[in-house]
């Protein structure tokens, strides 16, 4: 236990910490359902980290106390029994230079002392007893023979992967893939479809399809909608301001896609005034205006329109709306151009801060105008957020590679998306947001394995073959059972009625797949071709004590 908290404790604090910093960060978002989420999200990474330690740890340590005790597991207190021990062996890797001879039979003093503890089958125990006395030549053993029925997935993985790193060429070509591909993925980011489509929110066979489908077979999509113009502080007993009102409502029923008059009460005040009391309104004063105005208000549907800055003596209107129905364009992205337009129209005659104009849908068409930068600086910030995290432990060059890797994954993930037809909307925005928590997970694990591996007792070979090798079995399984562990608990989103959930399963797999290529891919390939980035103190003084023990041997041989 104490030997797999050493190895492993540092990875679990930095992907911890790097996701909930991730999560934090996405969270000062100006959308208050992904900010909530956010949230929950970190808080649920920390306790997690938390909970490993205070409660896991612990029930560890007591299930070996009931294993050492012979206690059944379910009734501990009750039954006890005998343990089936299982055959153990210490496997040593040999140097065959420094292996002495003596009439067919190797001294057990001439190789080096690291050693792996295995649980090994009495067949193993067989051939490798044969492996290690047999025969005039001795190959160093790295692990289970590949003869034996009892490969583990950990000879699976480094049978599977040690190959691609063997050779400087395909190395190259693995790191030359990846830039391409992040190329394309950059490039197709312009390509990405940023309109909210309702229909991905509703389940397959909802009655809301078929509305929505007539509407755009029928109208293009183009639906009806009512523009607010909501005017700000004005006094309308002033015929000047009165006046400009006027003109900026003619130019708003002028204008392309307005489909009907504004609902002005203005006009309709000046009628009631002339039609019930024979008073023009263009000669009343200030206090008379606005006490026939309130009568008129209170009688009428406009009482909730508009609203005095003083109910008793009102010197000028607090705030006002009148209404125009105009055309709404189905593309979202499209009918934030027309915002922008209708905004245009009535700036020209009162200053920004007394005049708008917007119906609610407007809100998702800024949305959809804006969700890629939103997406791209909340993706810088979250990284800088974990690059800061990872400073704290680890050296600067090896932070800043992890960076580097953790960007790659997110620019690659916009690929995906082209690539599946995923439009970028506020649901896979916030996959995007969980994507940089999710996959530093991956690099971190990986790069700190290769780095922190010994390979002083590996035996002889290329020392970066061997880093790898020892990285993968070390860490190489956790990483991919952790990503299968991951996708099989979103697989159920498959059979979902609702094209949101699907959407929901095609981002993770995104984001699992690419985040365990760049992990288990390009970070060896990479860290085995330039290893500088991690070639630091540590690692030299790990160099220069392997020497001294091999200086020492050649003495103890002499």
């Amino acid at each position: 236990l104490g030997h797999a908290l050493s190895s492993s404790g540092l990875s679990i604090t930095l992907t911890s910490l790097s996701s909930a910093m991730a999560f934090f960060i996405g969270s000062i978002v100006d959308i208050p359902g992904i900010s909530s989420f956010c949230i929950y999200a970190a808080f649920c990474f920390l306790s997690n980290y938390v909970l490993q330690f205070v409660i896991f740890v612990p029930l560890m340590v007591i299930d070996d106390q009931r294993i050492r005790n012979k206690k059944n597991f379910c009734c501990p207190l009750c039954v006890s029994h005998d343990k089936k021990r299982s055959h153990q062996t210490q496997i040593k890797f040999f140097d065959p230079e420094k292996v002495v001879k003596n009439n067919g039979a190797q001294s057990s003093t001439k190789y080096r002392s690291d050693s792996v503890q295995l649980q090994l089958s009495p067949h193993m125990i067989t051939s490798n007893s044969t492996q290690l006395n047999n025969g005039n030549e001795t190959a160093p053993i790295t692990g289970c023979s590949h003869r034996c029925n009892a490969c583990n997935a950990d000879c699976v993985l480094t049978t599977l992967l040690l190959p691609l790193f063997k050779h400087r060429v395909v190395r190259w070509l693995i790191m030359l893939c990846f830039c391409a591909t992040l190329i394309a993925s950059v490039l197709l980011i312009g390509e990405l479809s940023t309109d909210d489509d309702p229909r991905r929110l509703v389940p397959d066979d909802s009655y809301v399809l078929e509305f929505i489908n007539r509407l755009d077979a029928g109208f293009d999509g183009e639906t009806i909608d009512t523009l607010q113009i909501v005017v700000l502080n004005v006094d309308f007993a002033n015929a000047t301001q009165r006046a400009q009102v006027a003109a900026m409502l003619n130019a708003l029923e002028s204008a392309e896609h307005a489909v009907s008059l504004v609902d002005d009460w203005i006009r309709e005040y000046r009628e009631w005034l002339w039609q019930q009391h024979l008073l023009d309104l263009d000669a009343l004063p200030s206090s008379e205006f606005y006490a026939w105005l309130q009568v008129f208000t209170n009688a009428s549907r406009w009482q909730s329109e508009i609203v005095f800055d003083s109910v008793l003596e009102p010197q000028f209107v607090k705030h006002t709306r009148f209404e125009l129905s105009v055309q709404q364009d189905a593309v979202m992205s499209r009918e934030y151009l027309r915002y922008l337009a209708w905004n245009e129209i009535v700036r020209e005659y009162l200053p920004d801060d007394q005049v708008f104009a917007m119906f609610p849908e407007h809100c998702f068409a800024y949305l959809s105008s804006h969700i890629l930068q939103l997406t791209v600086n909340n993706m810088v910030f979250a990284g800088a957020g974990v690059f800061g995290v990872l400073c704290l432990f680890l050296d600067v060059r090896v932070c800043v590679f992890i960076a580097c890797v953790v960007a790659m994954i997110d620019a690659h993930l916009f690929g995906w998306m082209w690539l599946c037809g995923i439009a970028l909307d506020t649901l896979s925005y916030s996959q995007c947001v969980m994507a940089v928590g999710l996959t530093v997970d991956y690099v971190i694990h990986i790069s700190h394995a290769m780095v922190d591996v010994d390979v002083a007792g590996a035996g002889d070979g290329d020392p970066k073959l061997q880093r790898i090798a020892l990285a993968i079995s070390h860490m190489g399984t956790s990483v991919a059972k952790g990503a299968w562990t991951t996708l099989l608990g979103a697989l159920a989103l498959a059979f979902s009625q609702s094209q949101a959930f699907r959407t929901f399963l095609y981002m993770f797999v995104g984001i699992i797949s690419i985040a365990v290529a760049h992990g288990m891919i390009l970070t060896p390939a990479v860290l085995t071709e330039f290893s500088f980035i991690f070639s630091g103190v540590h690692a030299n003084e790990r160099e220069q004590q392997h020497g001294r023990n091999e200086s020492e041997v050649d003495t103890t041989d002499g």
